[in-house]
């Protein structure tokens, strides 16, 4: 999986307006697989790291790609010190985060990185969808994630956002 040159373009543009291009800093990809998406990250020379619930997507990314750091981990803590990162990418995952969870991940998010760029579904009702054996949990990210950070810039694509946040 991969990202299409528009979403490479829109995710370029976000991460000049952070000032993330400009001299070495950290990124954490939350809900990261085996790392895959994080190639996307390379070109800038960061620090790049991601954090799965999936211990064997972890295993897999160490084995793939061993240059990267990949952690175990729910989201309900993050293991990693305060303000550690300086941006954590969420690409189509927040929708399997549970909602009674949401506020506590969104509270690791703003506790760990000042950043958070998003890229997935926004609803503007909640819904829980079946499908493969796994739940979505469908819902307002925009409104959600303004709880906890700043919008800097939101692109609507189709029903997907791609949204820069910053911590408040």
């Amino acid at each position: 999986m991969g990202l299409d040159s528009t979403i490479e373009e829109l995710l370029d543009q976000m991460m000049e307006h952070s000032g993330l291009v400009k001299k070495h800093h950290r990124v954490l990809e939350f809900g990261c697989d085996n790392g895959i998406m994080l190639n996307y990250f390379k070109k800038y020379k960061l620090e790049l790291f991601g954090v799965d619930i999936n211990g064997k997507s972890i295993e897999a990314g160490h084995r793939h790609f061993p240059e990267l750091n990949l952690v175990k981990s729910t989201g309900l803590e993050i293991p990693f010190r305060d303000d550690y990162f300086d941006v954590i990418f969420a690409s189509a995952v927040l929708k399997h985060i549970r909602y009674e969870d949401r506020e506590k991940v969104y509270q690791e998010f703003s506790r760990v990185s000042k950043y958070i760029i998003v890229w997935g579904k926004n609803s503007e009702k909640k819904t829980v969808e079946e499908m493969g054996g796994f739940k979505f949990y469908h819902s307002n990210f925009k409104e959600e994630l303004e709880l906890f950070f700043h919008s800097n810039k939101i692109i609507e694509i189709n029903d997907d956002i791609l949204g820069l946040y910053e911590k408040k």
